[in-house]
């Protein structure tokens, strides 16, 4: 990919924020979830929409085990623990 079309993409990506539970169950059952999968070495679980907001950037929905939901967007091609560490600064989890 092109510098020039790195950096404009870098403008959609987005800090995650808290959502409600009943807005990631809205969300997962809005269209089928892509790369619907566990955090990782951590409880909880991610997906991501389908349909991308620009380019390779999508929206991802993170639920943790004790139910906090988190939603952000980024480039496409995040693994688990990438997905983990994005939401770890908010929530307070270690990384390991």
């Amino acid at each position: 990919m092109s510098q020039l079309k790195t950096n404009v993409l870098a403008q959609y990506v987005t800090a995650p924020e808290a959502v409600t539970i009943d807005r990631y169950d809205e969300m997962l059952n809005v269209l089928p979830p892509e790369n619907w999968k566990r955090l990782g070495g951590f409880p909880g679980e991610y997906f991501q929409l389908c349909e991308y907001y620009a380019g390779n950037v999508t929206s991802y929905f993170v639920k943790l085990d004790d139910s906090r939901c988190f939603t952000f967007r980024d480039c496409a091609w995040l693994n688990p623990q990438q997905v983990l560490d994005k939401i770890a600064d908010v929530v307070g989890i270690l990384r390991g």
